[in-house]
């Protein structure tokens, strides 16, 4: 089921995500994220990721996040939607 507050977002809304991929990416790529933050962990299988917080400003920037994250051949693990606080 999805909640109230996503069923209203648009294609031009602000919003949060929270980005997993595949592999680690150090402190110099964090220009690349829009300002966004990002860390690495590890799975419970032992394998790295990093996690990324982005606000963006509509859906047209998560997807040159998204691009930019392919460019670096790293593997999508999960795109979420945050809600705002």
């Amino acid at each position: 089921m999805v909640d109230d507050e996503r069923e209203n977002i648009s294609m031009t809304d602000r919003a949060n995500y929270r980005i997993i991929v595949k592999g680690k990416l150090d402190e110099r790529w964090s220009d690349w994220f829009n300002g966004g933050t990002h860390k690495s962990e590890l799975t419970r299988q032992g394998c790295s990721c990093t996690v990324l917080a982005c606000k963006v400003r509509d859906q047209s920037e998560l997807i040159g996040i998204l691009n930019r994250l392919s460019s670096l051949n790293l593997p999508l693990l999960e795109v979420k939607w945050v809600a705002t606080e």
